[in-house]
């Protein structure tokens, strides 16, 4: 069974790999849907708004 998450759905490389980003940063889960029967294209989301990232020099 393939999941994958239904917030991909209309977005480009980038803004995938943003939106997985931000949910790194906040510690929370996208949700994810079965492939089998999805819609994997679709009406483009709106854009995310922009965020600064601190990081810390720390390793």
């Amino acid at each position: 069974r393939l999941l994958f998450p239904a917030d991909f759905v209309g977005r480009g490389d980038m803004s995938r790999g943003g939106l997985l980003l931000r949910c790194a940063v906040d510690k929370t889960e996208l949700r994810y849907i079965s492939v089998v029967g999805a819609v994997r294209s679709g009406k483009r989301p709106p854009k995310l708004t922009p965020r600064r990232y601190v990081w810390s020099s720390r390793a």
